[in-house]
């Protein structure tokens, strides 16, 4: 019974065709939801970044630090975005070989660099900005407090982000060993 009101659903279904440019939106690099969030976490920063750039002179006494230490902070944060745009664009525009085993490698390969640049990249900012702030500055119990906090936050966000990266890495591994156990 429940097996002919199965297959009675079945042809009474509408066919829901799609058409080839549906198909090829559907399967766009573009639209999958893990890049567009990494698209807006790319964009918020690089807004924050670009206002804390444009106003740290006047905002942060930047006219009373060294200009090495002023360099030191403009370049890391140049390099923290780089970065991050950089593997943005490099996992939107990934061109995979003909098997899904070469891709899956080749985009595990790819994931470990962008990672292990993501991390030196935001370590460089994070001591350059720390270092910016705590230059030639009397560092107060308050202050020193309010570094502590401001440290550990970086530390929790560093490991945060590390262990994201891990999961994302060690997914693709998982699905690679998937693949090699079904082709043996």
């Amino acid at each position: 019974m429940e097996l002919q009101m199965l297959k009675s659903s079945w042809q009474n279904a509408q066919n829901s065709a799609k058409s080839k440019t549906e198909l090829n939106e559907m399967m766009a690099i573009g639209n999958h939801p893990t890049l567009k969030r990494i698209r807006l976490k790319l964009v918020i920063e690089t807004i924050w970044l670009i206002a804390f750039l444009a106003f740290y002179y006047d905002a942060f006494d930047g006219q009373n630090k060294p200009l090495w230490l002023r360099l030191l902070l403009i370049s890391s944060s140049l390099f923290y975005l780089g970065t991050n745009s950089w593997g943005y664009f490099k996992l939107r525009h990934f061109a995979g070989v003909t098997s899904i085993r070469q891709s899956l490698i080749q985009f595990m390969t790819r994931l470990k660099r962008l990672f292990l640049l993501s991390m030196i990249s935001s370590i460089v900012f994070g001591s350059s900005l720390v270092f910016y702030f705590i230059w030639n500055n009397d560092l107060t119990v308050k202050k020193q407090a309010l570094l502590f906090g401001i440290t550990a936050t970086a530390i929790l966000l560093h490991f945060v982000s590390f262990t994201n990266w891990r999961f994302q890495i060690r997914h693709i591994k998982l699905t690679l060993g998937t693949i090699e156990a079904e082709d043996k």
